[in-house]
């Protein structure tokens, strides 16, 4: 098993133990709390990136997303009813634009907790 394998097989054990004790229905922000404390109580080092949030008239604007980044992967969370093509293809924009080379997309949203991987792919330009 590769390293990069066994730090996919360390997340998901997390997301595990965080959809099993809370199930579907909540909102985004506690499934990304609870990863945290999941992350700690299990010493797996992680950084986070929030959304930009826009101000209109001086009203907030944007969810309150956020990224996680665990070594060399992204890794973003749900909380929707089922995936669709537009959160993957959002997925798949993070993930190239955060140069990682691998990223995981989880939701929660659902009785069975949905985990999607994708390696980014890096596409390199050759000057002629």
């Amino acid at each position: 098993m590769t390293d990069l394998e066994k730090l996919v097989e360390r997340i998901t054990a997390c997301a595990t133990t965080v959809h099993e004790n809370m199930g579907p229905g909540f909102p985004e922000k506690h499934y990304q709390e609870a990863m945290i404390k999941e992350f700690a109580s299990t010493k797996l080092a992680y950084n986070t990136k929030e959304a930009k949030t826009r101000m209109i008239d001086g009203a907030q604007i944007g969810a309150s997303r956020m990224e996680f980044f665990v070594e060399n992967i992204m890794i973003e969370l749900k909380a929707l009813p089922r995936l669709e093509v537009p959160h993957m293809v959002h997925f798949s924009n993070g993930l190239k634009k955060s140069e990682k080379d691998m990223g995981m997309l989880i939701n929660f949203g659902t009785q069975k907790m949905q985990i999607r991987t994708r390696m980014n792919e890096k596409i390199e330009i050759e000057e002629s």
